[in-house]
């Protein structure tokens, strides 16, 4: 009920719904503002993010997509504004075990232009492959971006559980893919 309230709020906004871009600002701007606080300590610089990121929604409002997840698609456009504000500044990104696996767009065109069609069709046959649990956290952690706790909410696990399988997971696929010279938490993220 949640996701669908939010696709209407978002199909309303798209629509130019002055409202509804209110509503969804104060909605999604706490959890924006505490990503940033794993990219940064700068809490000017993470509001001016914020801010950009919705004038440029606004501005741009009758071309967005329909989205099936409304946080997920904000999340992405976030990080995209703070990573080119943290560039643009020459600031060092400030990244933790917690947050999101982080990739400039130079390299992420490098690094995808390398991978093959091939590679990434063994690494969706390898988690195909996993016990269901684990096929479930990849698919949480990485194609969902999923935080932990989101994590631990969803699977009715505890927060060092959910860490414990996603490393677990891992493990197994590196043992499937054992001979691909690969990141394969960098594939991973390149996925979702």
């Amino acid at each position: 009920m949640k996701k669908k309230s939010e696709q209407i709020l978002w199909n309303l906004f798209r629509e130019g719904d002055r409202k509804a871009f209110e509503n969804m600002f104060l909605k999604f701007n706490p959890i924006l503002f505490t990503i940033g606080l794993k990219m940064t300590s700068d809490r000017s610089l993470i509001e001016d993010s914020i801010h950009e990121v919705f004038i440029d929604l606004w501005n741009k409002r009758s071309r967005l997509p329909e989205v099936d997840t409304v946080k997920y698609y904000l999340i992405v456009c976030y990080r995209r504004m703070l990573l080119l504000y943290l560039k643009e500044s020459n600031r060092n990104v400030d990244i933790n075990e917690q947050s999101f696996v982080l990739v400039d767009s130079e390299e992420y065109k490098q690094i995808e232009d390398q991978l093959n069609t091939d590679t990434i069709s063994k690494l969706k046959h390898a988690i195909e492959e996993l016990p269901s649990r684990q096929k479930e956290i990849i698919e949480l952690r990485f194609m969902k971006s999923m935080s932990y706790d989101e994590i631990q909410e969803i699977m009715e696990i505890n927060y060092t559980s959910s860490r414990k399988l996603v490393y677990k997971a891992i493990n197994n696929l590196k043992k499937h893919l054992k001979g691909n010279s690969f990141n394969l938490v960098l594939i991973l993220a390149l996925l979702s």
